[in-house]
């Protein structure tokens, strides 16, 4: 009721006036923005980078309303952009958000070049209303960095040849890498002479190959057999680019032939027939 001084007709003090609510509640629902993003560290070629984008959150909104985020990328082809995290969620405010919530997590797979993707996340609020405008952020995925690797096969030469005699041995080397596998010198142990390749520096491109060959006396019958390394300097990622070859070099053991017992018969009637000529001819003598 309301007390008033109003002396129209009908108008009496105190007087009492009815209040209908039509249960209409202003439901605000919380905002989301994206901060700055994390974008991926350099790597080699064909590995994997990761992002991380903020995701803010503004949790003035009433319990009742909620946003629904629903967050993509395209993969532009081999650098195969991924939502690893938070690709779609709902905030509901003002319960438990805070000021952060969980970053969306986005990985890219490193390339001969860079290459740019756009993270778009839709925003729908409930209960229906206006809905917010999408939130995008560009996601870097840097140029990877080429990485030669040199592989050798077999992994050793080992040379075996006649006794006291020059003969040699190869390997090939190859690069499975991504980038050029660039090769300044290599050097053979005493006892071993490089033979190819003739002349440094050289350049083995990305699934290329060369051969390593070397040569060698071969020890005389009975010696041990010469070993050692070849090493070669390189640019490749692994051991520093030192490449290894273990090397031996080794005379084939003189064989001695094992005679059966047909052989030695053979070799008796051999010896009892030239003993009887013996004996005739010196009859005719």
């Amino acid at each position: 009721s309301f007390t008033h001084n109003g002396s129209a007709a009908g108008s009496a003090s105190p007087a009492t006036y009815t209040v209908i609510c039509d249960g209409t509640i202003n439901n605000t629902p919380p905002t989301a923005s994206l901060g700055a993003v994390v974008q991926p560290g350099a790597g080699a070629i064909n590995t994997v980078g990761n992002a991380s984008v903020p995701l803010n959150v503004d949790s003035a909104g009433v319990a009742t309303a909620s946003l629904a985020l629903a967050c993509s990328i395209p993969p532009t082809g081999a650098s195969a952009f991924t939502i690893t995290a938070g690709a779609n969620r709902t905030l509901t405010a003002p319960a438990t958000l805070g000021a952060n919530a969980p970053a969306i997590g986005v990985s890219c797979v490193r390339q001969a070049a860079p290459v740019s993707a756009t993270l778009t996340c839709t925003q729908v609020v409930t209960p229906a209303g206006a809905n917010p405008v999408n939130l995008t952020a560009t996601i870097d995925c840097p140029l990877g960095v080429p990485t030669p690797v040199a592989a050798v096969n077999p992994a050793s030469i080992s040379i075996v040849g006649a006794p006291s005699t020059l003969a040699s041995g190869s390997a090939t080397l190859s690069n499975p890498g991504t980038g050029p596998l660039d090769v300044a010198s290599c050097a053979a142990p005493v006892g071993f002479t490089l033979v190819a390749p003739a002349a440094f520096p050289i350049t083995v491109a990305v699934g290329g190959n060369t051969s390593l060959t070397v040569s060698c006396t071969t020890p005389a019958a009975g010696a041990a057999a010469l070993v050692g390394n070849l090493v070669c300097q390189s640019n490749a990622t692994a051991n520093g680019g030192v490449i290894t070859v273990p090397l031996s070099c080794s005379g084939t053991p003189l064989v001695v032939p094992v005679m059966g017992n047909m052989g030695k018969i053979l070799l008796a009637s051999l010896v009892i027939g030239l003993g009887l000529l013996g004996m005739g001819m010196r009859r005719q003598g």
